[in-house]
């Protein structure tokens, strides 16, 4: 630069948000104490590449320091190089994938993993990271991307190089070498930010969700790799009666939104795209088989609004960001919670104008399915029950009413097939006692009365004591599967993690309990001998005070009226 020249204008500030901020502080301590292996959970749309941009530009500062990014598409390479030197305009940017190359020296290099996780891969021989930062990091199982891990020593005991995974997806990843393995991909969750927390944040747009029965039957569909089997999926889904069924649902209810469609096969994305044109809607569909520039131009069109309604097949999952998306309509049923939030995350973006996204949610029947596994659902997203019925209402809505929802009645209703308005509905003494029987994947490992409030959440009441009072046990599970048991007292609050398998994590818990909460056996077993007599007679009128028939009362053990009116009494009346 000479006298003369004019000076590079500043880089645009990024403030960051506070659960952006909260997630980079997370970060850094856990790498502090320790851990080489650790894993963030943000829904798409808040900002996934900026937290660890952010964290980049804070670790660029130590010595030697060097950043390799992996990702797996060519839109996640060119968006992540964009943002991180964006944020770090005194770090050198560069992308390795295909025949482009970093330049020895480069800081950072954003790669794609199929081109620098094949075996014997000689790519950057120069590159000495000690930071690896894996986008959509519930791929990082696959075999591509474990030969990059070993070739940096991510999986020996010692080393300086720190990896951190970010996902959207909120659930227990389906591949289990992920968490609990000496091998571990992962060893911690280091933060998780919730849809819910996002949604009712307003840093996600709310999302209305449609459910729509088909008579499509999935329950002779097979599974591949723990989904269903594309091709016979497919051909279940794609039929005239299915994709009448979906425009007229489509029509029905967001006939003036821009709609992304996610299909079950190429073939099923053209054929949507050809019902909707016939209709007079300007719609077209993408696919991995077409040329990139054809297909590039098209969304070009959808993303300006020349084309209203896109379908596609596995191309608007990651890396697609179109905030003006206000509707997706779903006609590919998943049993992969990590495929299913991708799916929902392209139409949670906040645009101008925007206040919701509706989400229809055309559901084939799966009931008789041979591994008993259900597709994913919207309300199970925030875990809310998954078979719940929106009927067009919105999430946030639904999670203020189950929220009020006292445990016996949320644990209740999580094994119904229920809907919006059966959430105010009020529950029957048999329903209760027929609905909040011990699990039976719980009741094999654990002899105490565990409520099951949801997929991830368990609990039991431990009675009181003297000295302390409303003892309470609740066992959650994180998003790499791994179980935390909470002890908590009018006086204490304690945390013992557990076992990654659940039979032995409850086994673990059991025995914990008992050294932490003793007697507890006797009013939380589930074989106490005082459960079998008959009621008492102050439980049988306050029964009938709680207008339980006399029916029901006869029905009953003194353990299960003792649970009857603990559940009715919590239920306020309901």
């Amino acid at each position: 630069m000479n006298l003369f020249s004019e000076p590079p204008p500043e880089p645009p500030k990024i403030v960051l948000r506070d659960y952006q901020q909260a997630c980079v502080d997370a970060v850094l301590e856990g790498r502090r104490r320790g851990v080489r292996r650790g894993l963030i959970v943000l829904p798409t749309g808040c900002g996934k590449t900026t937290v660890f941009a952010e964290i980049i530009k804070t670790l660029s500062d130590e010595p030697e320091f060097q950043a390799l990014v992996l990702a797996h598409r060519a839109e996640l390479l060119e968006q992540g190089a964009g943002r991180i030197a964006a944020q770090n305009p005194h770090l050198r940017v560069g992308i390795e994938a295909g025949d482009q190359r970093a330049e020895k020296g480069t800081n950072v290099v954003v790669a794609g993993v199929q081109t620098i996780g094949r075996p014997g891969s000689t790519r950057l021989p120069w590159l000495d990271p000690s930071l690896i930062i894996t986008d959509e990091a519930h791929h990082g199982s696959a075999d591509t991307y474990c030969n990059v891990y070993r070739r940096y020593g991510l999986f020996e005991s010692v080393g300086r190089v720190f990896h951190l995974g970010v996902t959207a997806t909120p659930h227990r990843m389906d591949n289990k070498p992920l968490h609990g393995t000496e091998k571990a991909i992962f060893e911690e969750v280091l933060f998780s930010y919730r849809l819910s927390e996002a949604i009712k944040s307003n840093y996600l747009c709310d999302l209305r969700g449609y459910r729509v029965s088909s008579e499509a039957d999935l329950s002779k569909v097979g599974n591949v790799a723990g989904d269903f089997n594309l091709g016979q999926l497919e051909k279940a889904m794609n039929t005239e009666r299915e994709n009448e069924l979906a425009f007229n649902s489509w029509a029905e209810v967001a006939s003036d939104r821009q709609t992304i469609v996610f299909c079950s096969g190429v073939d099923h994305a053209e054929a949507v795209a050809e019902v909707f044109r016939s209709k007079g809607v300007k719609a077209a569909s993408v696919s991995g088989a077409m040329k990139r520039e054809v297909r590039d131009e098209v969304i070009r069109k959808f993303r300006d609004g020349e084309v209203q309604v896109l379908t596609n097949m596995d191309i608007a999952t990651e890396g697609f960001d179109v905030p003006n998306i206000r509707c997706v309509l779903l006609l590919r049923p998943t049993q992969s919670w990590g495929l299913y939030t991708q799916m929902v995350g392209r139409g949670t973006r906040l645009s101008p104008g925007k206040t919701d996204c509706i989400v229809i949610d055309v559901v084939g029947n799966s009931e008789r399915h041979a591994l008993g596994k259900q597709p994913a659902t919207l309300a199970g997203l925030v875990e809310l029950p998954p078979k719940m019925d929106l009927e067009g209402k919105g999430l946030a809505e639904a999670l203020s009413l189950w929220e009020d929802l006292p445990d016996d009645q949320q644990a209740v209703l999580f094994k119904r097939c229920t809907s919006f308005a059966g959430l105010s509905a009020r529950l029957t003494a048999v329903d209760l006692l027929a609905e909040l029987a011990t699990p039976e994947e719980v009741a094999v490992a654990s002899s105490l009365s565990w409520l099951k409030l949801s997929d991830t959440r368990f609990q039991v009441s431990c009675g009181s004591v003297d000295a302390e009072m409303h003892r309470q046990a609740s066992i959650t599970q994180d998003a790499l599967g791994a179980y935390m048991l909470k002890l908590q007292t009018s006086q204490r609050e304690l945390l013992f993690p557990l076992d990654s398998e659940l039979d032995a994590a409850f086994r673990q818990a059991d025995k914990i309990i008992e050294r932490e909460f003793p007697g507890a056996r006797a009013v939380a077993g589930t074989g106490q001998p005082w459960r079998k007599n008959p009621p008492s007679e102050a439980q049988i009128k306050l029964l009938r005070h709680l207008k339980v028939s006399q029916e029901t009362i006869r029905q009953l053990t003194r353990g299960d009226a003792s649970m009857l009116i603990t559940k009715l009494r919590a239920g306020g009346g309901r």
